[in-house]
This record gives C-alpha cells, sequence and structure tokens, in this order.
C-alpha cells in the first residue's frame, strides 16, 4: 500500500496501480539533481496534490499514519487518490508498460 522513491517512474507507476501512498523521498542529492535537470523546486505529482513530499521522520511517520487510516477515514488521502485518478487519467495506456520495462 505504500511506496516511497525519490524517482518519478516508480511513484508515477505506483499510481497507476493503485497504490494508495505514494510518497516522494526529498533526499538531498535526488533534490538537487531534479532542481538541476527539471528546473522545478517541487516533483509535479506533489505539486498537483497527487503524491506525498516527506523529508523528515515527523513526515513519514504522518504520511504513512494518514495513508494506513485509509481514503474513507482521512479527507488527505481522500482527495489525494481522487488527484492521482486525475493525473493518471492523461496516460496512453502504454505509461506502465514502459515504466516497468525501465525498472526491470
Amino acid at each position: 500500500d505504500v511506496v516511497i522513491s525519490g524517482y518519478s517512474s516508480t511513484n508515477y507507476y505506483a499510481m497507476l496501480v493503485g497504490v494508495p501512498g505514494v510518497f516522494y523521498a526529498r533526499v538531498p542529492k535526488i533534490v538537487t539533481k531534479f532542481r538541476n535537470d527539471k528546473k522545478l523546486d517541487e516533483v509535479p505529482e506533489v505539486a498537483a496534490g497527487a503524491a506525498w513530499s516527506v523529508g523528515t521522520p515527523q513526515e513519514l511517520a504522518h504520511a504513512v499514519r494518514e495513508t494506513l487510516l485509509g481514503a474513507s477515514a482521512s479527507a488527505e488521502v481522500s482527495a489525494m487518490q481522487a488527484r492521482q485518478h486525475e493525473v493518471c487519467r492523461f496516460h496512453d495506456g502504454a505509461a506502465a508498460g514502459r515504466v516497468w520495462s525501465r525498472l526491470r
């Protein structure tokens, strides 16, 4: 039910298959590379409200706790899952296959 990664390909695939807890780890090296490569301060899925961004133990604990409560008990998770569906509805049907092949 939870995927923690610093990379969009891993987390986007998790959204496509319906994993409710998608966490982007704000690892300094990954954040710096992302900013340099993409010229963005935030991962688009996080900015869209479709994933958690965690960088401290407290943020991770909060995100895990809310995710384990589920959408029926957590307004945050319910809203996040709705945003995940919104983000994923634009994929072309082959995105999961492309991502999965790169993960192998």
